[in-house]
């Protein structure tokens, strides 16, 4: 029974010798393309079964080979955000822990190299990425304020292929404009009520579908209370 075992591996694997010895170009292409290519082998701007199928047809079929990548493909990305806690009134800024919270995002984004800084015409959008626009010398009078939803979109989908910028909105718009962006996923977040703590990040790969990444983050404590100095002992003869 063994002697016949080792004679069906010896088989197998001269078979799988022959296979890649006949398709090593193929082979080698498809190693190279397949990773450098995120899997989207077929670039249709989705990584799915049809990759698999189309690289399998390649390799043993005589398909068409994996598209050349271009030397590069630029991202555009958006940060997007609801303004953060305000207090009352018909157009209030933030209370004292939205601005903790502004703070924090700035410190979350410091090394985004953004280049645009989009907010409604509201006070308390502006003041939420107020402290970031600061970090990079950006003051308010350069923010893109828009509120209607479509020029919003509008100037989105204007933004030059690469850069990078942050939307801070609301939150009876953010999802019609997200919506208007085409952006998949973003129907399911809750960012109504009290749900101030969520950051997304949309990636907008030239030629593809976007991309959303649902990040949380919380809020500065408060500063803590200064420590009153211990007196000291007295001495001991």
């Amino acid at each position: 029974m063994k002697k016949y075992l080792a004679i069906l591996f010896i088989f197998l694997f001269g078979l799988l010798a022959g296979v890649c010895i006949r398709y090593q170009d193929r082979i080698a292409l498809a190693i190279d393309l397949a990773p450098a290519s995120g899997g989207d082998v077929n670039a249709d701007g989705m990584v799915n079964i049809t990759d698999a199928v189309y690289l399998l047809t390649f390799l043993f079929s005589g398909g068409e080979p994996p598209p050349p990548l271009p030397e590069s493909r630029p991202v555009t990305t958006l940060y997007v955000t609801r303004h953060f806690e305000k207090g009352p009134g018909n157009d209030p800024g933030l209370t004292e822990a939205g601005q903790r919270r502004a703070r924090l995002l700035a410190q979350m984004l410091a090394n985004a190299e953004l280049s645009s800084f989009i907010t409604s015409e509201l006070r308390r959008t502006i003041e939420t990425i107020t402290p970031l626009a600061e970090s990079y010398g950006v003051t308010e009078d350069d923010f893109q304020k828009i509120g209607d939803i479509d020029a919003v979109v509008d100037y989105v989908r204007a933004l030059p292929q690469g850069s990078n910028a942050i939307l801070s909105h609301h939150s009876f718009t953010l999802h019609q404009i997200l919506t208007g962006l085409c952006v998949p996923g973003h129907d399911s977040i809750r960012i109504s009520g009290s749900a101030y703590d969520n950051l997304l990040i949309v990636l907008f790969p030239a030629g593809g579908t976007p991309k959303l990444h649902h990040l949380k983050h919380g809020e500065l404590p408060a500063p803590c209370p200064e420590i009153e100095p211990v007196p000291a002992l007295p001495e001991r003869n």
